[in-house]
């Protein structure tokens, strides 16, 4: 879960920076939203779950 979560992380960062080298403003723009909203599944959706799930004041 905690691997997952890092790769789709850095995987959206990586496409947001991607994004310049796409033609035109409009294409980058999406393509910039499109890899923040990926990371910030990753982090926020699933390395915070797995942080709630096995958080020190749990145990």
């Amino acid at each position: 879960m905690r691997i997952s979560g890092l790769i789709i992380a850095v995987l959206g960062w990586f496409i947001a920076v991607l994004s310049t080298q796409v033609p035109g403003v409009a294409a980058q723009l999406a393509v910039a939203l499109a890899g923040f909203a990926i990371a910030g599944v990753g982090v926020v959706g699933i390395l915070n779950q797995h942080h709630l799930k096995r958080a020190f004041w749990k145990s």
